[in-house]
C-alpha cells in the first residue's frame, strides 16, 4: 500500500533504534509518559520521490534527537521533530514544530505547477488520483472573480487562475500561503491575491466591490465542515454575481448538513455530485458537489 521510500525509512528507522538515546511511549498504558517518542509521521513528494519525517515526542533533549538524526539519515530526508504534551491527548503533530535536517520542504507536483509544502501541511493520500481530482473541481469554471476559501497552498486557484481575472487564495495556514505564492511566480502568476487569515474573518473584510466581481466560489472545509459565518455568506445578496459554488468534502454527514442549510436559505440548486475514492481500503470519501445560483 505504501510507497516504496516509505517503507524504506520506516524500516531505516526501526533498524537503527537500537541507538536512539530515548524509549518509545508504551500505547497500551493510560498514563501520559515524558521523555519518549511517540509517533513516526513519514510522506513522501510526488515529485521528487524525497522522503520526509516528523518525529513526535513528548519532551526529550532536542540536541541528542537531531544528533541521532544527522548519523542515521541522509541529508537528502527532510526531518522535523514535534513536541506533544499531555493537552495534546492523541494528536499525531501538534503546532510546536521543529526543524532538525535535510530539506525543509517536499515537492509535489499537480498538473503544471510544483508545490514546495512544509512536511506537516495536508496533501490528498491517493496521489494517483489526485490529477483527475484538481481536473473535475476545476472544470467549467471560468468568470471574473474566483474565491478559494480554505485554499490551502493554492491547488485550485493555480490551476484556475488563467480562467478568472482575480483570484482570491484564503488559508489560515501561512505555510501554505508561502508555498502558493512561491509556485505562482515560478510560473508567472500574477492575478492572485493572497489572505493568510481565517474565512470567516477575510469574508467580513471584503467590500462591495469586491464583492461585485466574485462570480464563482470554492470551499474546501475540513471535516467539521463550514461554520455558520461561511454557510450564510453563500449567496446572492453577499455575492449579486455568483454563478457557482463548488463544495469539496471530506465528510458526508457535514456536507449533507451544510448543503441542506445553503439550498434552504439560498435557493441554490444541485447542479452534480461525484464521490472520489481519494482515501482507498477506508470508510472515508471526498465528495465534490456543484451548486448553481
Amino acid at each position: 500500500m505504501h510507497a516504496p521510500e516509505i517503507n524504506q525509512t520506516v524500516a531505516k528507522i526501526f533498524r537503527s533504534s537500537n541507538m536512539l538515546p530515548f524509549d518509545f511511549y508504551n500505547h497500551s498504558k493510560k498514563t501520559f509518559q515524558d521523555g519518549c517518542l511517540k509517533f513516526v509521521t513519514v510522506r513522501v513528494g510526488s515529485a521528487t520521490k524525497q522522503a520526509g519525517v516528523i518525529i513526535s515526542h513528548t519532551g526529550v533533549d532536542e540536541a541528542a534527537l537531531r544528533a541521532w538524526v544527522e548519523k542515521t539519515f541522509p541529508k537528502t530526508l527532510s526531518v522535523w521533530s514535534s513536541l506533544l504534551s499531555k493537552d495534546d491527548r492523541d494528536l499525531i503533530l501538534s503546532n510546536k514544530l521543529t526543524y532538525l535536517s535535510g530539506p525543509e520542504h517536499l515537492n509535489f507536483k499537480i498538473g503544471a505547477f510544483h508545490f514546495d509544502l512544509h512536511p506537516a501541511a495536508f496533501f490528498q493520500a491517493n496521489m494517483s488520483l489526485t490529477g483527475e481530482f484538481i481536473t473535475y473541481i476545476c472544470e467549467d469554471l471560468s468568470g471574473r472573480g474566483l474565491l478559494d476559501l480554505y485554499g490551502g497552498f493554492g491547488a485550485y486557484s493555480l490551476t484556475l487562475a488563467g480562467s478568472f481575472d482575480q483570484v482570491w487564495l484564503v488559508d489560515g495556514n501561512k505555510d501554505a500561503i508561502e508555498s502558493a505564492k512561491k509556485s505562482a511566480a515560478e510560473h508567472n502568476v500574477t492575478n492572485i491575491i493572497y489572505k493568510s487569515q481565517f474565512c470567516e474573518a477575510f469574508l467580513k473584510s471584503l467590500n462591495d466591490s469586491e464583492r461585485k466581481n466574485i462570480t464563482h466560489i470554492i470551499v474546501n472545509p475540513p471535516r467539521t465542515g463550514l461554520t455558520d459565518t461561511v454557510r450564510r455568506a453563500l449567496n446572492k445578496t453577499q455575492f449579486p454575481a455568483l454563478k457557482s459554488v463548488t463544495y469539496v468534502s471530506c465528510d458526508p454527514q457535514t456536507l449533507k448538513r451544510d448543503l441542506s442549510e445553503i439550498i434552504k436559505t439560498t435557493g441554490a440548486r444541485l447542479d452534480s455530485l461525484q464521490p472520489f475514492d481519494m482515501f482507498p481500503q477506508t470508510n472515508h470519501i471526498e465528495t465534490v458537489v456543484r451548486l448553481t445560483y
